[in-house]
């Protein structure tokens, strides 16, 4: 196997060496861009997504959801002056849920998976289903 390496090492460097400076600088060039682009790609596909969990929240209430968040070690990002608060798209669904579950009082009305939807009424309907 080092045979094999070897004798490819030498063939290209022999090839390598053939060529003028400009097709050298070219093939060097171009095997850097390549690089760049295959890292690139490689950051992009391993980048956290985040999605919305609740919007158009007042201050009381994104306070609540990132000391939540905080104490379960979920990352968040807020955005739009901390009205909206977005959390790894795989968590969204998940997290909707325990927080509607856990009786968290909101102030006002929060835009939602479904739109504009009072918390209150989504207590109530999950009550209703576990009884």
């Amino acid at each position: 196997m080092q045979d094999f390496i070897e004798k490819v090492y030498r063939n290209f460097k022999d090839f390598f060496l053939s060529l003028d400076f400009s097709k050298r600088l070219s093939l060097i060039g171009t095997s850097v861009l390549i690089v760049a682009a295959l890292v690139a790609m490689m950051l992009w596909a391993t980048k956290t997504r985040y999605e919305v969990l609740y919007s158009d929240l007042n201050k009381e209430d994104a306070q609540k959801i990132s000391v939540l968040l905080k104490e379960k070690n979920i990352p968040y990002q807020f955005s739009d002056n901390s009205k909206v608060i977005s959390v790894p798209s795989d968590l969204v669904d998940v997290w909707r849920l325990k927080i509607a579950t856990m009786g968290v009082n909101f102030s006002g009305t929060v835009e939602s998976f479904l739109g504009f939807i009072d918390i209150t009424s989504i207590r109530l309907w999950l009550r209703h289903l576990s009884t």
